[in-house]
């Protein structure tokens, strides 16, 4: 048995991890980062370090290694595996078809060892899709029946043209060959002001012409985990909506975007599909869950009055970390009685 050493990402009031008060049925999330290297240059990227790990076996190796460790410590007690894979970027031209084959080495072990514990899993993959070499890109996810997720911030990512030129193109040819791409569109200020305000520029014309060729976003939360890193305080950042700002997007967005994920999902909510899940983070490190998932969920519970809620048997909840620190206030039961209201 591995012997690494698992290390919480946030820390806890107990001595000991304890269970999440979610349904041991729900799924179990692994997000992996297997190096840091990346072709682009976001402003607002937190990895400050993003150069310092390239791609290589050794790399690889080591998120094994850990993933491993993950494996035999027995948290594994669901069915099924989301693992989400990133690099830095996977796809880069530059790297040769011998590192380009380090992904299916990587995506062969993992599933040898959860086949091993008669677990299943889907891969999903996020990607800045600036790539030429389309060709080994999309065999690669064929084959590997994974979802694509395509990054797309309205500010301080694509700060060169050529890039977002290529990010479109790359984005229909994923869709022609049959992936069924979504945009990853992380909810800033920066991008609320830009849909709700329909701010005139190319990357709303962009966006909007995706929506309506099919090619729908994936909103989810701005968590700011690099301001508020093992921090017990409620520390503002700019970037982060509030929840009062929050609904009112959510709103915006059903009736203007209804089809997006994070609409339908309210319309679909159950506890059965619940943002937040058992987690762990691989990167050169182990981190055992994303948040001390059990201390901020019983915040949450607390401060949002989740009990008495007429809404809570079927709400999917929210990113427990995030919002652990904030007020009584809760989006998401305001959404529900606009949705409540709109079916009156």
């Amino acid at each position: 048995m591995n012997t690494a050493k698992i290390i919480k990402l946030y820390p806890s009031n107990d001595s000991q991890y304890k269970p999440s008060l979610l349904d041991n049925k729900q799924r179990y999330e692994v997000v992996i980062s297997l190096f840091n290297e990346c072709n682009m240059a976001c402003t607002f990227c937190a990895d400050r370090l993003r150069n310092t790990e390239k791609l290589s076996k050794h790399a690889v190796d080591l998120r094994i290694k850990h993933f491993n460790t993950l494996c035999d410590s027995g948290i594994f007690t669901q069915p099924h595996v989301d693992i989400k894979l990133f690099g830095g970027e996977l796809f880069q031209d530059k790297y040769s078809d011998n590192q380009f084959g380090l992904y299916q080495y990587f995506v062969d072990t993992i599933k040898d060892k959860l086949e091993s514990m008669q677990r299943t899993f889907q891969l999903f993959v996020s990607s800045n899709m600036i790539f030429k070499n389309q060709k080994r890109v999309f065999e690669w996810l064929k084959a590997n029946k994974v979802i694509i997720r395509c990054s797309f911030d309205f500010n301080g990512r694509f700060t060169k043209r050529y890039q977002l030129q290529q990010f479109v193109k790359n984005v229909y040819a994923c869709k022609d060959a049959g992936l069924d791409p979504h945009l990853a569109v992380i909810i800033t200020n920066d991008c609320i002001d830009t849909i709700v305000n329909q701010q005139s520029c190319e990357l709303l014309d962009v966006f909007n012409q995706f929506y309506s060729d099919g090619i729908l976003a994936q909103f989810d939360y701005y968590d700011g985990s690099d301001t508020i890193m093992n921090s017990t305080s409620s520390i503002v950042d700019p970037s982060q909506p509030s929840e009062e700002r929050l609904v009112d997007f959510m709103i915006y967005l059903d009736q203007h975007y209804t089809d997006v994920d994070f609409i339908q999902e309210m319309y679909k909510a159950s506890h059965q599909n619940r943002h937040c899940c058992h987690g762990a983070t691989i990167t050169d490190k182990l981190y055992y869950e994303c948040c001390n998932l059990h201390d901020v969920t019983l915040s949450i519970l607390d401060k949002k009055s989740c009990y008495t809620c007429p809404f809570f048997n079927i709400c999917p909840g929210m990113c427990n970390r995030v919002f652990h620190n904030s007020g009584s206030f809760c989006h998401l039961k305001a959404f529900f009685e606009y949705l409540q209201a709109k079916q009156q």
